[in-house]
């Protein structure tokens, strides 16, 4: 007999919406922010419930400054129009880079110039909360303010809610050299002040990339100019502590005749990590990989395994880790000697290649295609989104196509249209939603300026949009629960088109409710419910399957959640 009491619960929540914020996404993308001005150098990831945050730079007062704003799944901008300051400080606040916070929030860091009249760029750190409130230093945290330029600011997270910033830097006057900082989830600086040296050989290292090391520190890579005339791409580990852990000034990658330039890195999947750079070696640029295991041995052929050496030039890899050891990586090729195409293959662990010679082409369009990034599709595959000139000169596009883990694209051949917009839309980012699908941003010239846009494509790839017009959506949303499974607490994000009395009720398997906890407030446009895996006397509730129902305006959408300690 289950002896468990039933408790009366009952988490009634009234929530408050305007009129307009069921709007859902549209055609050609939700405008996150049409401030006068610029708007530009977007980053987004994902919030961890379906929606995302996007970070930009923006020059609505004048000089750049840093906004945030948060988009739910039903392309809601969550919090103030056009966004939220995370810093107004003086001068410009520039080139945006951003991680989750773990919490659905996000670190956002930025080249500074506060206090450019004295000291060059620095670097800056914020935190934006879940709830739309800054939570650190008004205007960042400095991570460094050392003399001269900083700059190039790439950023990881160290896997308990703070991050690694890595930048290029001049302090030293006659180069540019490679420096990383922690900050942890309180916005307190962990490392030696201005950061710690990851490379100051002779002559530049630069264009840094950064990715977690799944132990609180990092793998970082750069493009090393060391052994001049020829370029080299060399990588370094740095500890949690800030100490870096292979030999001084890091590992060459590929030292051979040419230019082995922009590595990208990703997680092995077993301590290690995975590299892909392009390299002239053989005459025109090709591209490479290489894996490296924790302790800074190479994995793979001596120098890195071919993963493209078509005719003419293939450049400017990015990748993601494939879930399996191994990883997919896409680039520009011009193999076709007319314009940029985008091409990808995917390594396995052992570094063979498993898709065709030379990569499978994932749109050959006319015009060219750039801007690019990809993303999880969350089944063993990627969804890769893009800026696609062929409709012609400053008629810049947004496409995307997914690609299944055997190379086979799914959606129509050459992508499909995410913004058709007038005039330009560029620098295109995308994150996973989360569903099999992913949220794309981009800078988009449709008005008078350069303003943020954003879209959903979902997986079968379609954009997410209303399917008849004047369609009326249902009374209420909700999230899945997030995260699941969990331990303490987790939440689930709630959507009405009215204002309406929301009841929120958990079960546990049998069928007893076993939770209550009353929430009050009104809110414009949606509201995050904490969900403690308690019952209401506090006793913690055992491991195992639980059920949270959520009703509101005659409607009942049930969530499964797993409690897991």
């Amino acid at each position: 007999m289950n002896t468990r009491v039933s408790l009366a619960l009952s988490v009634s929540v009234f929530l408050s919406f305007t009129p307009s914020a069921f709007a859902q996404w549209i055609t050609n993308g939700v405008p996150l922010c049409t401030a006068v001005n610029t708007q530009s150098s977007p980053g987004i990831v994902a919030n961890g419930s379906g929606g995302a945050l996007i970070a930009w730079q923006d020059d609505r007062n004048g000089s750049f400054d840093i906004y945030v704003q948060r988009v739910g799944t039903s392309g809601i901008p969550a919090w103030t129009a056009n966004g939220i300051p995370l810093s107004a400080a003086a001068n410009n606040q520039q080139d945006v880079a951003v991680v989750p916070d773990g919490s659905g929030g996000a670190i956002v860091a930025w080249v500074d110039h506060r206090d450019n009249a004295t000291n060059g760029s620095d670097v800056y750190c914020g935190r934006m909360g879940s709830n739309g409130i800054p939570q650190w230093s008004a205007n960042g945290v400095a991570l460094c303010t050392a003399p001269m330029a900083q700059t190039s600011v790439v950023i990881a997270s160290d896997g308990a809610y703070g991050a690694i910033v890595v930048w290029r830097d001049f302090r030293n006057g006659n180069d540019f050299d490679v420096y990383a900082q922690r900050v942890n989830a309180f916005g307190i600086v962990q490392w030696t002040a201005n950061g710690v040296a990851i490379a100051t050989e002779n002559e530049d290292q630069t264009i840094p990339h950064v990715i977690s090391d799944g132990a609180g520190g990092a793998f970082i890579a750069w493009f090393d100019r060391r052994s001049s005339p020829d370029a080299d791409a060399y990588a370094q580990r740095v500890s949690g502590a800030g100490t870096p852990l292979w030999v001084d000034d890091g590992i060459s990658l590929a030292s051979q005749p040419g230019i082995q330039r922009n590595p990208f890195l990703v997680p092995d999947g077993a301590g290690g990590m995975i590299a892909a750079w392009h390299d002239s070696r053989s005459g025109s640029f090709d591209i490479y990989s290489q894996r490296v295991s924790s302790t800074g041995v190479a994995q793979w052929t001596t120098h890195g395994v071919p993963v493209s050496t078509a005719a003419n030039d293939q450049q400017s890899p990015f990748a993601m880790a494939d879930g399996s050891g191994g990883v997919f990586i896409a680039w520009y090729d011009l193999r076709d000697g007319v314009d940029s195409d985008l091409y990808a293959q995917r390594l396995n662990s052992a570094g063979t290649s498993q898709w065709t010679a030379n990569g499978r082409e994932v749109c050959g369009a006319a015009g060219g295609q750039f801007d690019a990034a990809l993303t999880t599709d969350g089944a063993g595959g990627a969804i890769l989104a893009w800026t696609d000139a062929r409709t012609g000169a400053n008629e810049y596009d947004v496409y995307a196509q997914r690609v299944s883990g055997a190379g086979a694209p799914a959606w129509t051949a050459d992508g499909v249209v995410l913004s058709g917009a007038a005039f330009e839309q560029r620098a295109v980012q995308v994150t996973s939603d989360g569903a099999g699908g992913a949220i794309v941003t981009w800078v988009d010239r449709r008005g008078d300026d350069e303003d943020i846009y954003a879209t959903r494509v979902l997986p079968n790839g379609s954009v997410d949009v209303p399917t008849s017009v004047g369609a009326r959506p249902a009374s209420l949303r909700a999230s899945e629960v997030y995260p699941n499974p969990f331990a303490a607490t987790a939440w689930i994000e709630l959507e009405t088109a009215s204002p309406v009395p929301v009841t929120i009720e958990m079960f546990d398997v049998a069928g007893c409710r076993v939770r209550s906890t009353e929430f009050v407030g009104n809110v414009a446009s949606s509201q995050r419910i904490e969900l403690e895996a308690r019952d209401d006397a506090g006793r913690l509730l055992p491991s195992g399957v639980y059920f949270c129902r959520v009703k509101a305006a005659g409607e009942t959408i049930t969530r499964k959640m797993v409690i897991a300690r």
